[in-house]
């Protein structure tokens, strides 16, 4: 015959009971964990603040000292109301707004990148000379302006020709382009215009002396067209035989010609001893 023991009650349960929890559990006056069940525990001051607005990218809070740059970096400005030191010696005070030049890049130099250009400067090449119309000399346009002329009267009638037979006569008139002589001076003299254009208008110092050159091509033209006023292009061959008459001649365009080419010699001359030039001593 079996005997059963009766089952004893764990530790801590109240005997009758089942399931007692353990002591301590529910008792009265027991404190549940610190926050359990309290108020919703408030961020701590500043957090989502309106008056503690983050400030700007880059910039200290406020009431945050600003200390002076390190050596070899521009000042940085501080935020409304901080105080502010002054620049490094020998370093310029950063201006808000703008990016600091790197040094050796273009506009690095009397005009910073942001500011405007000093006076006499080339925007984008610093140190370089500004062209500028009113420092240009009135003889170098009158110079320029000759072998332009001297370029467009090529064109016009620049020989002449008159043929006559019995009682009929015909006239006609051929470009600079049909000699030899009247190309050759043309060509000096546009060369010598925009040579001088080139010297004026640019940056770019030649390696030469611009000035004796253009004076030297200017009076070669010169000769040439002289030399013109007696070679005219063209052979008559044997048309006194057969009674045909041929008058040669020069044309507007040539007596132009001559002139701007003349004028613009003795302009050449009188710049070149003007900027320094001597010209061979007169006998």
């Amino acid at each position: 015959m079996t005997t059963h023991e009766p089952q004893q009650p764990e530790p801590g349960s109240v005997p009758g009971q089942p399931g007692t929890p353990p002591a301590g559990y529910g008792e009265p006056g027991t404190q549940p964990p610190a926050g359990y069940g309290e108020a919703e525990t408030q961020p701590p001051a500043g957090y989502g603040d309106p008056a503690m607005a983050p400030p700007a990218f880059g910039q200290p809070l406020a009431g945050d000292p600003i200390y002076p740059p390190a050596a070899g970096e521009p000042a940085y400005p501080s935020a409304a109301g901080d105080p502010a030191y002054p620049p490094v010696a020998g370093q310029q005070a950063f201006t808000p707004g703008y990016t600091e030049p790197v040094p050796g890049m273009p506009g690095a130099g009397p005009a910073a990148i942001g500011q405007p250009a000093a006076p006499g400067s080339v925007a984008g090449r610093s140190g370089m000379p500004a062209f500028d119309v009113a420092n240009v000399n009135p003889l170098d346009w009158g110079i320029i302006a000759a072998g332009l002329i001297a370029l467009i009267f090529s064109t016009f009638g620049y020989y002449t020709y008159k043929i006559s037979l019995g009682g009929f006569s015909q006239s006609t008139s051929v470009s600079a382009w049909h000699g030899a002589l009247a190309p050759i001076a043309t060509l000096l003299a546009l060369a010598a215009s925009l040579l001088l254009a080139v010297e004026l208008l640019s940056t770019v110092k030649l390696a030469f002396p611009v000035r004796l050159v253009v004076l030297a091509a200017f009076a070669l033209a010169s000769l040439l067209l002289l030399l013109a006023l007696f070679v005219v292009p063209g052979n008559t061959g044997n048309a006194d035989v057969l009674g045909i008459g041929i008058d040669k001649g020069h044309g507007i365009g040539y007596w132009i010609s001559l002139l701007a080419v003349l004028a613009g010699t003795g302009l050449a001359a009188k710049r070149f001893v003007d900027t320094g030039g001597k010209l061979p001593a007169r006998g």
